[in-house]
């Protein structure tokens, strides 16, 4: 891969000829830090990409996470109100728990 730079370098030093060869030396080293730097470049550039993509999966996944704990929260909350409720029905009449039982089993068996 040839940098454009190295045009530059041959415009900066148009009387480098084979009698001077310090001018061609220079001109091949600026060429090659000038590639060097162009190189750099397009790799920050890429790992600021790259930086962005992970930090896009990170948001994405601790909002995922964040909605998991609410919704076992939820259900948790939802599960010791049933079990109160249970622990409850011991104390009340026979024909109290017929009508309790039945709420009670259908909030539950969404979680079992």
């Amino acid at each position: 891969m040839k940098c454009s730079s190295c045009s530059h370098a041959a415009k900066k030093y148009p009387q480098a000829n084979s009698s001077n060869g310090q001018d061609i030396k220079t001109a091949k080293l600026y060429c090659f830090h000038s590639f060097l730097c162009c190189s750099l470049k397009l790799e920050c550039e890429k790992l600021a990409t790259e930086k962005t993509e992970i930090q896009r999966h990170y948001v994405m996944y601790y909002e995922m996470s964040y909605g998991l704990n609410i919704e076992m929260h939820k259900q948790v909350s939802q599960l010791q109100d049933s079990l109160f409720v249970l622990k409850l029905c011991i104390f009340l009449l026979y024909y109290h728990v017929l009508f309790a039982l039945p709420s009670i089993s259908s909030k539950t068996k969404n979680y079992f």
